[in-house]
């Protein structure tokens, strides 16, 4: 069984397409009861720059749906796509993707030929661990969103960080300015197993009944001035980690964020988008400015220098 779920976003459209902003209205109550895509709408009438975009997403409920798809299915996505360029164009409408950051899911595209008939291709460049990866047989902690590999990583692993997916699309036949860059202001709350052992690699305690709780950096942030709160920089991968006895989160904070912009920027890629700014210090309660990681990444990537 296939579930189709209708969102809609929030663009706001530059000529380089580096600034965009998504606010999801999934669902009866937010969209029509609370007249949510209405408000959104009339943003327009304050900035016309702003696009108003209905995301379709398709959630596999059945397993076997996905793992019987044929060759075909690669060819027949790339003619749909073709098919909605060509009505898309006649209105002055907006064609786009958002993909998941792996490569196994990169490979049930034709990117060179899918590339042709979008505008943008949003990469979710984040959750590379976490619960998807944490078992039993490998209780390790890992970060959300490294963005290069390890050296003590194996093969598969190194696969694992914003750099190798990037650069596979762009190996496949995506122009670097249609792809837009996807970060997260979320992070993952592991409890470790040893409170001295933290990073990367780290063993952490897993629990079969429970997933690990996520968090954000709205959240985390209060605990980088906290003495209590250990800071821990990982300068392979270019992430922090914060932890406070068993207490360990892998996060995002401004450092790592202008990183990925900058990263980004020397990629000559279409853009940053952020999933998703209800993570962010929305209301300056760490005691800086409020948006923070919004505002570095913006910053960056303004910056002409």
């Amino acid at each position: 069984m296939i579930d189709v779920k209708i969102c809609t976003h929030l663009f706001y459209s530059s000529a380089s397409l580096r600034n965009n902003a998504s606010i999801e209205l999934d669902d009866e109550y937010t969209d029509i009861e609370l007249n949510g895509y209405k408000r959104i709408n009339d943003l327009r009438k304050r900035n016309r720059q702003f696009k108003t975009l209905t995301a379709i997403e398709e959630s596999l409920w059945d397993d076997n749906a996905e793992n019987n798809a044929v060759a075909s299915d690669k060819q027949n996505f790339v003619l749909l796509l073709k098919a909605l360029k060509e009505k898309f164009d006649k209105n002055g409408f907006i064609l786009a993707l958002a993909v998941e950051a792996n490569e196994s899911t990169a490979n049930k595209y034709d990117i060179k030929e899918i590339s042709k008939y979008v505008s943008f291709i949003n990469l979710r460049a984040y959750d590379f661990h976490g619960n998807s990866d944490i078992t039993a047989k490998r209780p390790k902690a890992g970060h959300i969103a490294p963005l290069y590999h390890s050296l003590k990583e194996n093969a598969e692993e190194q696969k694992l960080n914003v750099d190798y997916i990037v650069k596979y699309w762009l190996s496949k036949g995506t122009p670097s300015n249609k792809l837009i860059l996807g970060t997260t202001f979320r992070g993952i709350d592991y409890t470790l197993a040893n409170p001295k052992i933290v990073g990367r690699d780290a063993t952490v305690v897993v629990d079969p009944k429970y997933s690990i709780p996520p968090t954000s950096y709205y959240f985390t942030c209060p605990w980088e001035r906290n003495r209590i709160w250990t800071t821990l920089w990982d300068k392979e991968q270019q992430v922090p980690y914060i932890s406070k006895r068993e207490e360990m989160i892998a996060y995002e904070n401004v450092a790592s964020i202008k990183l990925k912009a900058e990263y980004a920027k020397r990629m000559q890629l279409g853009g940053v988008f952020a999933d998703s700014i209800e993570g962010d210090d929305f209301s300056g309660h760490c005691g800086g400015e409020k948006f923070t990681l919004l505002k570095a990444m913006s910053r960056v990537l303004r910056d002409k220098c």
